[in-house]
């Protein structure tokens, strides 16, 4: 998949995990929504090239739909924590102890 495929995949994903009431939560409006997305999904394609480049494991969708999860379980999740979770998840799933880093 080229690059472009894969930021409208994940952000897709995103949007659909995350659900209408965690997007727009708090009066939250389109434009930002969709930054939300398009940030997230531009991480998970940051993550899984650096993993690339490091020879490591990087599940770039489930970050993406842990980190969506993580919103609908707190609407108000910063971006650095829908990180965090996406990242462990993907972590957990390459069998990579979170004391390896």
């Amino acid at each position: 998949m080229n690059e472009a495929k894969d930021l409208a995949r994940y952000a897709a994903i995103f949007a659909a995990d995350a659900g209408t009431d965690a997007l727009y939560y708090d009066e939250r409006y389109t434009d930002e929504m969709a930054e939300l997305c398009i940030s997230v999904a531009e991480e998970a394609i940051r993550r899984r090239e650096a993993a690339r480049e490091a020879g490591e494991d990087f599940y770039a969708c489930e970050f993406v739909e842990v980190a969506a999860d993580a919103l609908n379980q707190c609407h108000a999740a910063t971006l650095e924590q829908l990180f965090e979770a996406g990242q462990m998840a993907s972590d957990s799933l390459a069998g990579k102890d979170r004391d390896d880093d």
